[in-house]
């Protein structure tokens, strides 16, 4: 889901979580677990953090179970910088039992992912509020000890994979549970609805602990202590840990994603723009951040960069998946993609050449194997954008320059082409840059390559 379509709704959707209605609140908490499946954890997690400035102690503590079964599934990468440990342990200070409650167990997950260095994590506490989450995390250890026998849901070393290594694992930590019993709207957050072997039952955070994890047959478990795990873990949650920011889990992660492309499975048909979203996000966090850190070597950045190509490239090849994304995904994908081309820091990098080349390829295929409708529209809709923001020429050059590609080979797909939308979007740009306007600039050739796909969609479609 693109960020601006979830910031239409999701604040409303925190502000409904503190409802004094409880079917209502039941409602918004399906919808937010199966938001996972769309949208990024840690975007999630940062409009759940708006909720907990609010006067509704009921919101708070809603939210706060939110943000504890997201630790719980995806860990506390998903924490940094949305929602800082620190501030969600500010809330074991309130007034409200509920928000107390839920507070700590947000901080005991992050304990059986992090060990020892939560306490540091969770900053300067009162000693009344330290002994607090000491003695919650003594009971919760404990229960999981007790109720959860290590080789019936834990794996063990030689089954983790290299992508989520718990700190716990190499201190000898207690592994990590989820606090809670799994709801069915839970476990479709980690199995496809296949792989459901039976109805789970829902409980909620009750009073001080964290809650006993029942005692299942092995074969029954939907999952195993939320880690990802090569063979069995669902491909929305793969394609979840490429909103990560740390190297070593984001490579590993494209190297799976590359593996299921190689092996043509069909389960990613259905999350192709999930994939391309996630992607994007990697490319826009490689040049605006990674290439500014001097912290990160950049041969690092330079394998991102051609890792996320390779899979553009595959996505947008001669296969169908590339057809499966939308205007709205492409339009997030393209900008970035042109921001690579015109980076002059590349240059200075010893692969720069490679990664421009790279990126220039895959531009080259999104023009020729996307939906024809979908990436016509998002380049027009990108040269609205050019216009309207006075951006640099270069790119508002690269922009015309694709468009004329596009333009180039209309006949071979002016069948396909849905021209309601088409339409619109040119009456969207007529509209607001009509000929008057273009009588006072240096340059009209937006209007004119405008006009061009006019008269090629009369010339090929007729009236």
């Amino acid at each position: 889901m693109h960020e601006l379509e979830a910031s239409s709704f999701l604040p409303y959707l925190v502000l409904q979580i503190g409802d004094s209605k409880d079917t209502v609140r039941k409602g918004v908490h399906e919808i937010l677990r199966q938001m996972c499946k769309v949208c990024p954890a840690s975007k999630l997690i940062g409009y759940l953090m708006l909720g907990l400035v609010s006067k509704n102690s009921q919101q708070r503590a809603e939210c706060l179970k939110e943000i504890g079964l997201l630790i719980a599934i995806f860990g506390t990468s998903v924490c940094n910088p949305a929602a800082p440990l620190e501030e969600l342990a500010k809330h074991i200070s309130d007034r409200d039992s509920g928000v107390r409650n839920a507070a700590l167990n947000c901080v005991v997950q992050a304990y059986f992912d992090e060990g020892d260095k939560v306490y540091k994590l969770v900053g300067q506490l009162s000693d009344k509020d330290m002994s607090l989450l000491e003695e919650r995390i003594e009971q919760a250890s404990r229960t999981v000890l007790k109720e959860c026998p290590q080789s019936a849901v834990f794996p063990s070393v030689q089954e983790e994979t290299a992508m989520r290594q718990p700190a716990h694992a190499a201190t000898g930590r207690h592994p990590r549970s989820i606090g809670f019993e799994m709801t069915v709207d839970t476990e479709n957050m980690i199995t496809e609805p296949q792989q459901q072997q039976q109805q789970q039952q829902m409980v909620r955070f009750q009073g001080g602990d964290v809650g006993d994890i029942p005692s299942e047959p092995e074969t029954n478990l939907p999952y195993r202590s939320g880690r990802i795990e090569s063979l069995d873990i669902s491909v929305w949650q793969v394609l979840s840990q490429l909103a990560a920011q740390e190297f070593p889990l984001v490579m590993e992660t494209l190297l799976q994603v590359e593996q299921m492309l190689d092996r043509g499975d069909t389960t990613l048909t259905s999350r192709t723009e999930q994939l391309v979203t996630m992607l994007s996000l990697q490319l826009r966090l490689a040049h605006t951040r990674h290439l500014e850190d001097d912290c990160v070597a950049r041969a690092d950045v330079v394998q991102l960069y051609q890792q996320v190509s390779a899979l553009l490239l595959k996505v947008f090849g001669e296969g169908l998946l590339g057809r499966h994304v939308s205007r709205d995904v492409l339009r997030d994908l393209i900008p970035h993609l042109l921001a690579v081309l015109l980076d002059e820091k590349l240059s200075s990098l010893r692969d720069g050449a490679r990664v421009t080349n790279s990126i220039s390829q895959v531009m080259l295929h999104v023009i020729r194997h996307s939906q024809p409708t979908a990436v016509m529209c998002a380049f027009i809709k990108l040269l609205h954008d050019c216009v309207k923001n006075s951006s640099e020429r270069r790119c508002l050059d690269l922009v015309l320059e694709c468009l004329w590609k596009i333009m180039k080979n209309i006949e071979m797909y002016v069948n396909e082409l849905q021209l309601d939308a088409i339409l619109l979007d040119i009456n969207l740009f007529l509209k607001a840059y009509p000929t008057s306007y273009w009588k006072g600039q240096p340059s009209d050739i937006p209007l004119r390559i405008i006009k061009t796909i006019l008269y090629k969609l009369s010339t090929h479609r007729g009236h």
